[in-house]
């Protein structure tokens, strides 16, 4: 019985090993350039300590000095990949390792470099939604006068009260801020109660909160596949109040919470 046990046992590892020489295809090699900036969005000299792991499993690895990483004899399928540095938000993104020739890993695989930013240091000093006759415009100090760049902020609006980063229905994205602090309130900079009463309803009662952002915020969010919402990462933790707009056509009111 032994010896029928360990014959068995010896064509399982057998098995195993042709199988590997067989199809080499099956596994790959991940590699890739993490570009590090700070909050300004200025590359950092030290492009290390970034660890890159494909969730639900063993795989992972860390940034050289350049920001490259490699991650070798992995199963050809579906990874999400976690970006992680300390006094950075994680970063994620979705990618899919081929059967042939290594997966060149440039974050949004789509041939471009992935720069990780760092999250706004800024604070709100203050804060306000000013309403005009068709939009919302923004009275905003940072905690701090900017000489590097412009500030950013993103605005979250959604149906419910517990309106944040990550529990949202719409976003919207602003820069053009002066070292004051003092938006530029061109078009592209209001919110529009028309674009809300499309998204939301003539009647409707919606809740919004700011969130101050790297530059150009834009250009640093991902999707997330779990949830389909677009996830600006670089934003710091200190946002605005919440605040309340009556979209009724007659009567809008924009309320702090």
């Amino acid at each position: 019985m032994k010896k029928i046990i360990y014959s068995l046992l010896a064509i399982l590892l057998l098995n195993a090993c042709s199988r590997d020489a067989v199809y080499p295809e099956l596994r790959n090699t991940v590699i890739g350039e993490v570009i590090v900036r700070n909050e300004f969005g200025t590359r950092i000299p030290d492009q290390t300590g970034v660890t890159v792991t494909l969730e639900g499993t063993d795989f992972s690895a860390m940034t050289d000095e350049n920001g490259v990483f490699e991650i070798t004899d992995v199963l050809r399928g579906n990874y999400r990949v976690r970006f992680q540095k300390e006094g950075y938000n994680d970063y994620f993104v979705d990618i899919e390792v081929r059967e042939t020739g290594p997966t060149n890993f440039n974050a949004t695989d789509q041939g471009s470099d992935f720069n990780f930013v760092a999250p706004s240091t800024l604070g709100f000093d203050t804060f306000d939604f000013v309403e005009n006759t068709s939009s919302i415009d923004f009275d905003v100090e940072f905690s701090e006068v900017i000489t590097e760049t412009d500030p950013g902020m993103v605005v979250f609006v959604s149906s419910s009260e517990d309106v944040s980063n990550t529990s949202y229905e719409r976003s919207y994205s602003y820069r053009d801020f002066d070292n004051d602090g003092d938006i530029d309130n061109s078009d592209g900079n209001r919110l529009f109660l028309s674009n809300l009463r499309s998204a939301f309803g003539d009647e409707a009662t919606v809740y919004l909160v700011a969130y101050p952002a790297s530059t150009s915020p834009t250009s640093h969010s991902y999707i997330d596949t779990t949830t389909g919402l677009n996830i600006y990462y670089p934003l710091n933790n200190q946002p605005s109040e919440v605040f309340t707009l009556d979209l009724t056509e007659d009567d809008s009111d924009i309320i702090r919470q």
